[in-house]
C-alpha cells in the first residue's frame, strides 16, 4: 500500500520510456536519391534496404545522420536500434547513455550489484520514503529490471542525529530535521533468470518522496546484463525479431 501511494504521488514527474511508434517502411512509399546531396557515388536508397542489418533502414540512418554500414554509429557499445527506437537516446553521441547511469550485471546465478543513491534534504520532522520502480524495457521476452531486483533499503544518514528513526527494510527515514544527507541502496542480482547469451538493457528508477507528498528524487539508471565472456562492445544484443526495418519518416529528405 505504501509503495502504491508513493508511485501515485510521483505521477506528476512523468516518464520518458520509449519514443512512441517509429515510422514504418510502408509509410515511406518510394525511394530517395541521396547521392547528389552527400556528394558521393551512391545508389538510390530504397525503402527496406538495411545494409548493416541493425533493424534501421538505410534511408532512416542517412536521414538521422547515422552510419548505414555500422550498427553502432557512435561506437559506445549500444546498437543504434536500441538507442534510437527502444531507449530514445542519441545514437550519434558516445556520451549517451552516461557512464554513471549504467549498472552492469553478468549473466550467472551468483552475479550481484549494489547501487547507492543519495539525496540532501532539509527536514522539519517529516519522513522520507523510497521505492524501486522497474520501467518498460521493450524486451522481446517480456522481462524488465524487476526480474533482477533483490531489494532496497534505507542505508545511512549523515548526521545520524538528525533522524528520529531509520526503517531500513521500509526504505524510510523518520522524523528528519535539519540539513541531512540520506542514502539508500538498491540490490540487484541475476538470480534464477534463464541466461540468453546476449546483452540487454533494463531501465529502472528510484523514487523518494517526503511524507507530505513532495517529490524529492527520481534517479533513473540502466541495468546492463552482459552475456557470459563478452564485452559490451563485442557481444550481441538481444533484439526483437523484425520482419522489416524501420524507415525514415514519410516525405523525409536525405541531408
Amino acid at each position: 500500500m505504501r509503495r502504491a501511494v508513493l508511485l501515485a504521488l510521483l505521477g506528476i514527474l512523468g516518464c520518458s520510456e520509449g519514443v512512441g511508434d517509429p515510422p514504418r517502411p510502408s509509410d515511406l512509399g518510394g525511394s530517395m536519391d541521396a547521392g547528389s546531396d552527400l556528394g558521393v557515388d551512391m545508389p538510390r536508397v530504397l525503402d527496406g534496404v538495411d545494409s548493416d542489418g541493425d533493424g534501421l533502414c538505410d534511408d532512416y540512418e542517412l536521414y538521422f545522420r547515422l552510419d548505414p554500414e555500422d550498427p553502432d554509429s557512435d561506437g559506445d557499445g549500444f546498437p543504434d536500434y536500441w538507442e534510437t527506437v527502444l531507449a530514445g537516446l542519441a545514437p550519434n553521441d558516445a556520451q549517451t547513455p552516461a557512464a554513471e547511469d549504467l549498472v552492469f550485471l553478468r549473466e550467472g546465478p551468483r552475479a550481484a550489484a549494489q547501487v547507492p543513491l543519495t539525496a540532501v534534504v532539509t527536514g522539519a520532522g517529516q519522513d522520507y520514503l523510497g521505492a524501486f520502480e522497474a520501467l518498460d524495457a521493450m524486451d522481446p521476452f517480456g522481462q524488465d529490471a524487476g526480474d533482477h531486483f533483490a531489494g532496497s533499503v534505507a542505508a545511512f544518514a549523515e548526521p545520524i542525529e538528525n533522524v528520529g528513526r531509520v526503517d531500513e527494510e521500509s526504505e524510510a527515514f523518520r522524523g528528519v530535521v535539519g540539513r541531512t544527507l540520506l542514502g539508500w541502496e538498491v540490490r540487484l542480482a541475476f538470480g534464477s533468470v534463464i541466461p540468453r547469451l546476449c546483452h540487454r538493457v533494463f531501465p529502472f528508477r528510484y523514487l523518494v518522496v517526503r511524507s507530505d507528498g513532495r517529490p524529492i528524487l527520481a534517479d533513473r539508471r540502466l541495468l546492463v546484463i552482459l552475456a557470459p565472456g563478452e564485452t559490451l562492445e563485442g557481444g550481441p544484443f538481444c533484439a526483437p525479431q523484425l520482419d522489416r526495418c524501420v524507415a525514415a519518416p514519410p516525405g523525409a529528405v536525405i541531408p
